[in-house]
């Protein structure tokens, strides 16, 4: 389009209107390519593979023990709330 506007064949209008078709269509992949990356990790964790294991990720699993005898033997707080949630559980 640019080398046809410059022998005259095309008019600075036809010129401005490609150059957005083309922003335009490369928009359109950049969203299909998101929209692709969001739905393979929606299959992941349907599948319940959505963790840091299976993706590979470097990063400390959470042991959910340790962290229930943390928040118990430290904070006052934590205590009260477990004993709130056990009094729940016994109803």
């Amino acid at each position: 389009m640019r080398e046809e506007s410059k022998l005259g064949s095309r008019t600075t209008l036809d010129v401005l209107d490609a150059e957005q078709a083309l922003l335009s269509a490369r928009s359109n992949l950049v969203s299909a390519l998101r929209d692709e990356q969001v739905q393979a990790y929606s299959v992941l964790s349907e599948m319940g593979k959505l963790t840091t294991s299976n993706l590979g990720l470097e990063v400390q699993n959470l042991n959910p023990t340790a962290n229930y005898d943390k928040i118990t033997k430290i904070s006052p707080l934590g205590k009260a709330r477990i004993k709130i949630l056990e009094k729940l559980k016994k109803r």
